[in-house]
């Protein structure tokens, strides 16, 4: 009905043969609504998850929810779902992924070249590989096997080949993989084929692993096996005997082999080596540079690391040397190749007594201190020779984070405890009394810079602790008492006393340097007993920035 010209105009009814076909095209309609709506409400009561099962959420426009993921990978690989998937690209964060079904339409290729894995645990920078191949064949409605081809780059390159299984069951999927004994040149040339250190490097050794993960709790165990490893051709003997352009030059290492260990680290005293092996390598002296076992063990401990805590590490003293020296310090799975050739040439060129002694002298200790004796001495005011067992695990447990340690002392006054005891427990040889009596004690050790005494107007002589105090209040000659403070001092102090070189000096006294050098006397005159005095100190080029303070007390 229309209304024109304020006529009403009557169309005339639809021809009586067109009713019954309009009819059944709504009833067909109808019929296919309800089809698609039953089909829908039959897919989301087969997708929902039961409780406790595996399931992910998915969004479509205003609509949202969860899908049981093992209702959907048993829909996704039936011989339907797999026919729908054939000839399909899936652009994904890693590559476009193309997916081929094979001519007997049981298993499904997954093709992706180049590719790309990016996981936090290997850093930054993603894992690229130039083609990976995964296959899939479904064996049962829940379980499935298959491969995964890893491929280098260049014709003839190498492969890495790799068998799978998998059940699905409701609380997730459980998988294993297996990669049997490949050439380790194999894993570097397809994983890191432009490392500059593969151009000259001779890699001998073969390595094998077994994983199993559980999805979706994110668990996961490596067992790999590495048999023969072993590294040339990167020219590490050199170091034998060369001295290093660094912020903390290497000594120049005498000659001999590892019979000479005691020369090698007597400038690092009885404790120090020990302690830095406790906490950082204890199985130092049984490992060829790199440790299998402390790498699982860490990769397990990484697993329930929660919030801010620390990840445990796994890298040999020799692993660490070679950062220093070579690798860098950049997080990536890279950096970790690299390292790791260049620890097990080291290990075997150098031995373990000047490896230990070159990460000794090199490694970072904080407040911009490199090498053993600069924390030795900006710590504690003493050789790194004269180090008690407990101050040598203290500064071996700084190595985990030295900065942030420093931190904790000069701020808080707190060291780590509980890492002290652990160290001294692990110090070895010592004995067992000892040892014992040590770790109790850990638990309330605090570091006490060493005493520096000194006469006035002549020179002084060097203490240790409370043994300073009763020296000093012998006889009734006014004397200084100074102790390092835990405060920082740049330049000269508020006294207007200058660094001087490699002596120390404070107003009307003289001070003997810790190394039994000659003193330095000051032309100001005595003071009297009581008094409270500040001086800096400094050792050669590298002042160690500490005030001290000294009072005057009767002898």
């Amino acid at each position: 009905m229309k209304l024109r010209s304020g006529f009403v105009q009557i169309h005339p009814p639809l021809p009586s043969r067109w009713r019954p076909f309009l009819r059944g095209a709504l009833a067909v309609l109808l019929a296919l609504l309800a089809i698609v709506a039953a089909l829908m409400v039959l897919c989301w009561q087969v997708l929902t998850p039961q409780p406790a099962e595996w399931s992910q959420a998915w969004r479509v426009g205003p609509l949202r929810g969860r899908v049981s993921m093992p209702t959907a990978i048993r829909l996704a690989t039936h011989p339907m779902g797999l026919r729908l998937l054939d000839g399909r690209i899936l652009h994904t964060g890693g590559g476009d992924v193309a997916l081929r079904l094979d001519a007997d339409g049981r298993t499904l290729h997954a093709i992706c070249s180049p590719c790309e894995l990016r996981l936090s645990a290997l850093g930054s920078r993603p894992l690229r590989v130039q083609r990976a191949v995964w296959t899939i064949t479904r064996r049962m409605p829940d379980d499935f096997t298959g491969g995964v081809q890893l491929d280098g780059p260049g014709q003839g390159a190498a492969m890495l080949r790799a068998s799978w299984r998998a059940k699905v069951v409701a609380g997730g999927l459980q998988f294993e993989m297996s990669l049997p004994a490949t050439p380790v040149r194999d894993y570097y040339r397809v994983l890191a084929a432009d490392l500059p250190e593969l151009r000259r490097a001779r890699i001998e050794g073969t390595a094998a692993f077994e994983l199993q993960a559980e999805l979706p709790a994110g668990r996961w165990q490596l067992r790999p096996q590495v048999t023969g490893l072993a590294v040339d051709g990167l020219g590490t003997e050199a170091l034998r005997g060369a001295r290093f352009d660094t912020a903390c030059p290497l000594p120049a290492m005498p000659e001999g082999g590892d019979g000479d260990e005691a020369a090698l680290l007597a400038g690092f005293g009885r404790w120090l080596p020990r302690a830095v092996i406790a906490a950082e390598d204890q199985r130092f002296y049984e490992h060829a540079g790199y440790d299998l076992g402390q790498m699982q063990h860490a990769w397990s401990a990484n697993q329930t690391a929660r919030g801010e805590q620390a990840p445990t590490g796994a890298s040999t003293l020799s692993q660490q040397l070679a950062k220093l020296m070579f690798a860098g310090d950049e997080r990536s799975w890279r950096r970790k190749l690299r390292e790791l050739l260049w620890a097990v040439e080291l290990d075997r060129t150098l031995g373990k007594a000047r490896v230990l002694q070159a990460y000794l002298s090199l490694a970072p200790w904080g407040e911009g201190q490199c090498g053993a004796q600069a924390a030795a001495r900006h710590y504690l005011n003493k050789n790194a020779v004269s180090l008690t067992p407990m101050e040598a695990a203290w500064l071996a447990g700084m190595l985990r984070s030295p900065d942030a340690q420093a931190r904790q002392w000069r701020i808080a006054q707190r060291v780590d405890n509980p890492r002290i005891a652990r160290i001294v427990d692990g110090m070895r040889p010592m004995p067992r009394a000892e040892r014992a009596r040590l770790v109790a004690q850990a638990q309330e050790w605090r570091p006490q810079p060493r005493v520096v005494v000194a006469r006035a107007g002549r020179a002084g002589q060097l203490a240790q602790g409370e043994g300073a105090r009763r020296k000093g209040a012998q006889g009734g000659r006014a004397m200084l008492l100074a102790r390092a403070s835990s405060g920082a001092a740049r330049g000269p102090s508020r006294e207007g006393v200058q660094p001087a070189g490699e002596r120390s000096r404070l107003h009307g006294c003289a001070v003997e340097d810790e190394g039994g050098r000659a003193p330095v006397r000051s032309q100001a005159g005595s003071n009297p007993v009581g008094d409270r005095l500040t001086y800096a100190s400094g050792e050669g080029r590298h002042p160690d920035h500490f005030t001290r303070e000294a009072q005057v007390v009767p002898r």
